[in-house]
């Protein structure tokens, strides 16, 4: 991941950058988490009094992902802000 690869790429974009201002400020009035999606999957439907479902369509058999101990330094780096801000 370099910053060019990152600012070429939409993909690599960390997620701060699409929900808040210039100054860091989050400016969304709700964030789910893939680690609780239907419960915020839920919340969110209520919030918007609307039914809100997710299909299951991109199945994968691997539950797991293997990092190298620079692969983490460099996640951490690159996506510092969304670690500090959304407590990761």
């Amino acid at each position: 991941l370099s910053e060019e690869l990152i600012g070429e790429i939409i993909h690599f974009t960390p997620q701060t950058y699409f929900i808040c201002d210039n100054s860091g400020s989050i400016i969304v009035d709700f964030i789910g988490r893939f680690e609780s999606l239907e419960k915020d999957v839920a919340k969110l439907s209520k919030m918007l009094d609307m039914e809100i479902s997710l299909p299951h369509l991109n199945i994968n058999e691997k539950d797991y992902y293997i990092y190298t101990d620079e692969m983490k330094i460099k996640v951490n780096e690159v996506y510092k802000q969304d670690f500090d801000l959304l407590a990761y």
